[in-house]
């Protein structure tokens, strides 16, 4: 008999492509679950209900009422399937989609229309709202970043305890005082000396940002007068803003400056801090001849940026996990307020619980 060598070369690989595709269909679904799980937890991770924030998450904890007053048990919520006429009972798909049903991205703080959910672009800023779908989502990120309060707090306390190895009580000041930092945004080089001069360079000519002035604490800045003089016979003066910084081998504090950034060379004079301990961040021209410079140092993480972060370090432990207390933990309320929420009854009050502090 005649043997179709075409087919029977073909009939392997359809079989291959197949088993190919089983297997990431299997193997997607286990990537994203053990993503999610090797993420650092917060607050919101604690919701049993996607697409709720946690002060929603009451309404569905015995089933879910719809506006007629019909009960949806538990196990019909985010089933894929729309139960109620006004929508309500899918928060976590699009199944309700133009029910006035709503998707709550937790990491932004913000809602989306449910039709957005699992379309395959990505609205959340960390993709929540494409976290069912068994294949990546390939559309557009539209957010570039979270935001960063949870940054915040992680980054301060990794940075108060570089703080206290690499300065001690110093004030800002006495830390960063004779430290020199030099940093190329192109087109142009500009070299700090902490508390004493700041200047920019291009090609081989030098301007002057001024000369340092006393250190406002409150502010947490230097402000630099006299320097060379603009058109109009305007001298150039600076303000150098010291932020909280994990250091550069740790959390850095978000922001990026408008030039390309180049790496930075440090003059040390006498108290031997290194490369890890500041960094210029961006430098921007607010004015004519008027700039401000930012700058991330571990310096920057003192008791009065502890007093600023007040409750938020209160609702973390040391590795960045919430804080559980007897079930609860300190949230945001939907208008930004302090709530504390309980991880098991779902219940929530704006009063500290009892053994809290």
């Amino acid at each position: 008999a005649a043997i179709d060598c075409r087919g029977a070369a073909k009939r392997p690989i359809i079989r291959r492509a197949t088993a190919a595709k089983m297997r990431v269909r299997t193997v997607l679904p286990l990537l994203h679950a053990i993503a999610a799980y090797a993420k650092p937890k917060t607050a919101d991770s604690y919701a049993n209900i996607t697409g709720v924030p946690l002060w929603g998450q009451q309404h569905y904890v015995n089933g879910y009422r719809c506006a007629d007053g019909t009960i949806i048990p538990r196990a019909r919520v985010n089933d894929d399937a729309c139960d109620c006429v006004s929508g309500g009972d899918e928060p976590g798909t699009s199944a309700c989609a133009g029910r006035q049903q709503f998707f709550w991205c937790a990491a932004d703080r913000r809602f989306i229309p449910s039709s957005r959910v699992g379309d395959g672009v990505v609205d959340c800023c960390d993709g929540a709202d494409e976290a069912m779908r068994t294949a990546p989502p390939t559309g557009p990120r539209l957010m570039p970043r979270c935001p960063s309060s949870h940054d915040e707090v992680a980054t301060f306390q990794k940075g108060a305890a570089r703080r206290r190895e690499r300065f001690g009580g110093r004030t800002i000041s006495d830390a960063l005082s004779g430290q020199c930092v030099e940093k190329t945004l192109v087109p142009f080089t500009y070299v700090l000396c902490f508390g004493s001069r700041a200047e920019q360079r291009e090609g081989g000519e030098r301007r002057s940002l001024g000369d340092a002035r006393a250190f406002d604490a409150v502010s947490r800045t230097w402000r630099h007068e006299g320097g060379d003089a603009c058109p109009g016979d305007v001298a150039r003066t600076a303000t150098v803003e010291i932020e909280c910084s994990a250091g550069l081998c740790g959390n850095q504090t978000s922001g990026a400056p408008r030039h390309r950034r180049e790496p930075s060379s440090l003059v040390d004079l006498h108290t031997g801090a290194g490369p890890a301990d500041y960094e210029i961040l961006s430098v921007d021209e607010v004015s004519m001849c008027v700039y401000h410079i930012r700058v991330a140092s571990p310096a920057g993480c003192d008791e009065m940026r502890r007093e600023e972060l007040g409750p938020r370090l209160d609702a973390v432990e040391d590795d960045g996990s919430p804080r559980v207390v007897n079930g609860w933990l300190l949230t945001r309320g939907e208008r930004g307020e302090g709530m504390w929420y309980h991880v098991g009854t779902a219940a929530t009050q704006l009063f500290a619980p009892e053994g809290w502090f």
